[in-house]
């Protein structure tokens, strides 16, 4: 699948070889407009700046509690829009994987069983957007 124009995804990940292997795979099918975050406060200042149309983030990084973060970019307390989130994360707790869903997230995916679908979900979730 190709994509014509590239929407915008924020990819937040402090994994390098996460990142890598995600940016590789988006980039397969096309999406090529992708700004790379690997910590709250890179992730945060990309979001602002780039203004994304998705965010794919992993729900553990060092510095930022993942509900936190996926509130942040889910449901703005300001004037943004919402933006959809996707959640990738090691963590198969069950809890943890209602409790994205309840806040926001469209999609939760298992790393690193579930990489491979990260572009088919990615265009799942933008289709929904049109």
């Amino acid at each position: 699948m190709t994509v014509s124009s590239s929407p915008r995804i924020l990819l937040v990940d402090d994994s390098r070889t996460s990142v890598l292997l995600m940016t590789r795979l988006l980039a397969l099918d096309g999406y090529d407009n992708v700004e790379v975050a690997m910590d709250r406060e890179q992730a945060v200042a990309a979001f602002e700046r780039h203004r994304p149309d998705l965010v794919v983030m992993d729900f553990y990084l060092p510095d930022v509690e993942g509900f936190e973060l996926l509130e942040y970019f889910a449901s703005p307390a300001d004037e943004r829009a919402p933006v959809d989130v996707i959640v990738l994360s090691a963590e198969s707790d069950e809890e943890v994987r209602r409790g994205a869903l309840e806040r926001g997230a469209r999609e939760f995916l298992l790393k690193p069983e579930d990489a491979g679908r990260i572009s088919e979900v990615v265009a799942g979730v933008l289709a929904d957007r049109d």
